[in-house]
C-alpha cells in the first residue's frame, strides 16, 4: 500500500463504491425521508443479517431519492458475488453514517423462506444533510485499474482531472484500516492540471497485488479523491509501521477521510471508489 523503489514490493488494494455529500453546517440543506427496505440471509446466516441488508437497502434508496450522488457501480459490486457484496455493504454503511441521520419505525418484519432462508423488511425514517452543491464540472477519469489482480501483478493508475485538484490515493482493507498511497516520503502533494495525465506510481518505483498473509484472496478498496486549492492529506497525517515487510504509511480507521470530507464544502471535493480484489493465480491468470 506504499510506493517504494522498484526493488522492494508493496500492497495494493482497490474498490469503487458510493459517493456522498457532506454534511452539515450553515450553508446546508436538508432532506427528511421515509424508506422500506428487503433483505435476506441463507440459512448459514443470522437473521440480523437480513435485518441489516434490509436497512441498508432502505438507506440506498433514501440517499438515491435524496439527490445524494451513489457511485453507478455499486448495484454491479453488489451482484458479483457473496463476499463482495457483504463487503460492499459494509463500506457504503460506514460512509452513510456519516451522511445521514436516521432510525428505524417499528420492528423489523421478517418471514422464513422455503429454503430456510429469512427474509426481513425495515422502514426508516431520517434526513440527509448536504453542505453546499456539487460543482458539476469537477470529474476524474481513471484508466488501467482491473477488477481483479493476481497476487504479485504490477499495478498502476492513469488519472485526469476536469479542475486543477490535488490528487489523493488511499487503500483500505477488509478491516477498514487506511493507508496512504499517494502522497508518501518519496512523492510530495503537487497539483494536477485539468487534462493533464497523472500516472501513479511514478517510474522507479512500483505497487503490487500482495495477498494478507493466509488469505487466498482479499477484497479491498481505494479511495481516489481529488481536491481544489489544497491537498486533503500528507504524511504527517499518517503513522508508517511494517507489515509482513512492507513500510506502510497508515492513517488508522476509514471513517477519518469521511470525516474530513463531510466538513468540506461539497464543491470542492471528487471522489471515486474503484470493486477489486486480489486472489492466487494459476499460472494462465485469475481464476
Amino acid at each position: 500500500m506504499y510506493s517504494r523503489p522498484s526493488d522492494f514490493k508493496t500492497v495494493f488494494a482497490l474498490a469503487m463504491l458510493p459517493l456522498f455529500a457532506a454534511l452539515a453546517s450553515a450553508s446546508s440543506k436538508t432532506v427528511d425521508f421515509e424508506e422500506t427496505g428487503e433483505g435476506q440471509a441463507s440459512k448459514y446466516e443470522r437473521p440480523v443479517d437480513a435485518q441489516e441488508r434490509a436497512e441498508q437497502d432502505a438507506l440506498y434508496k433514501a440517499l438515491t431519492k435524496s439527490g445524494v450522488d451513489v457511485f453507478y457501480g455499486y448495484h454491479d459490486a453488489m451482484n458479483s458475488g457473496k463476499d463482495n457484496s457483504q463487503f460492499v455493504t459494509s463500506v457504503m454503511n460506514i460512509f452513510a453514517s456519516g451522511m445521514a441521520q436516521y432510525e428505524r419505525e417499528g420492528d423489523p418484519v421478517c418471514a422464513p423462506g422455503a429454503d430456510e432462508s429469512v427474509t426481513c423488511t425495515v422502514k426508516l425514517k431520517g434526513k440527509v444533510v448536504f453542505k453546499g452543491e456539487a460543482d458539476p464540472k469537477f470529474d476524474m477519469d481513471i484508466d488501467s485499474a482491473k477488477p481483479s489482480y493476481c497476487e504479485g501483478e504490477k499495478v498502476s493508475l492513469s488519472l485526469k482531472t476536469t479542475r486543477d485538484a490535488y490528487p489523493t490515493i488511499i487503500s483500505v482493507d477488509e478491516d477498514k484500516e487506511s493507508v496512504l498511497l499517494y502522497p508518501n516520503e518519496q512523492d510530495k502533494p503537487q497539483e494536477l492540471k485539468a487534462g493533464d495525465a497523472f500516472v501513479f506510481p511514478k517510474p522507479g518505483f512500483e505497487l503490487v497485488a500482495i495477498l494478507p498473509e493466509g488469505k487466498t484472496e482479499s477484497q479491498e478498496l481505494l479511495q481516489v479523491i481529488m481536491t481544489k486549492k489544497e491537498p486533503l492529506f500528507d504524511v504527517s497525517d499518517t503513522k508508517a509501521k511494517m507489515v509482513a515487510g512492507h513500510r506502510l504509511l497508515s492513517m488508522g480507521d476509514f471513517m477519518k477521510t469521511a470525516k474530513i470530507l463531510s466538513k468540506m464544502s461539497r464543491e470542492k471535493w471528487t471522489m471515486k471508489l474503484l470493486p477489486y480484489r486480489v486472489v492466487k493465480c494459476s499460472p494462465e491468470g485469475v481464476k
